[in-house]
């Protein structure tokens, strides 16, 4: 069982007094609640207020972007994102996106389920084509300089059929990269739902054995104006 203080539900296809309800059962003492469009979406973000301060930036529909603080660690910026089915309503999704990547000062995180693909490899069972939309988001994930934070797990986050597809990922800004440099996310297993729940677990510091954990070099570091400093630092800090 993980210890969980701060959870993100999309999908929820609940609203109202019946959503109020149902989130006072999960353990969590407060919440933020989206309301589901009829039977369709829903994002809820629940945390337990002695270990997080959550405050609610940003929402719609689509995202909900909040401000989050830990204890006396720095703020930092996390995006929760439910991505409609259709194309032409993820166009909205994008621009509000761009719109909050201007206004970001520091560690941003971006999760959820985003319903496209960002490469070809991520979808299999039916056409061999990326899904429409693909392109588009590999041109967003570019121009706000995003780093996929990489999984644990099986490949593939949702299923239907024969078809299956990586729809849900944590993305992140450099800035978040450096202030949780051991982050891990999770696939984990799908039981009686379509879709994998993402678990994203805020190491301070790396467990694993380092020598089984391969370094993987972002050429998007390079644009960031502390990159050398940090990249200075530590190697004087490996020297000693």
């Amino acid at each position: 069982m993980h210890d969980v203080n701060l959870l993100f539900l999309l999908e929820t296809h609940s609203s109202g007094d019946k959503a109020k309800r149902t989130a006072d059962k999960m353990g969590l003492d407060n919440a933020i609640i989206i309301d589901a469009n009829g039977q369709s979406g829903g994002i809820w973000c629940l945390w337990n207020s002695h270990v997080y301060s959550v405050t609610n930036l940003v929402s719609s529909t689509q995202l909900l972007h909040l401000a989050i603080q830990k204890g006396n660690e720095t703020m930092w910026n996390i995006t929760t994102v439910y991505a409609s089915p259709s194309a032409v309503i993820r166009r909205e999704l994008w621009n509000q996106l761009l719109a909050i990547k201007d206004i970001i000062v520091g560690p941003w995180c971006l999760l959820g389920d985003f319903n496209t693909t960002l490469h070809d490899h991520e979808r299999v069972g039916s056409s061999t084509a990326a899904p429409r939309g693909s392109d588009v988001f590999r041109d967003f994930v570019r121009d706000c300089g995003l780093i996929d934070a990489g999984f644990v797990g099986t490949l593939f986050t949702w299923k239907r059929g024969r078809l299956h597809e990586r729809l849900d990922r944590v993305l992140c800004n450099l800035d978040w990269r450096i202030k949780y440099p051991f982050a891990t996310v999770f696939h984990l297993h799908h039981l009686k739902s379509d879709y994998n729940p993402l678990l994203l677990k805020l190491q301070n510091q790396q467990r694993q054995d380092p020598a089984r954990r391969p370094f993987r070099f972002q050429a998007a570091w390079l644009s960031h104006e502390q990159c050398v400093p940090f990249l200075r630092n530590a190697w004087t800090y490996g020297g000693n």
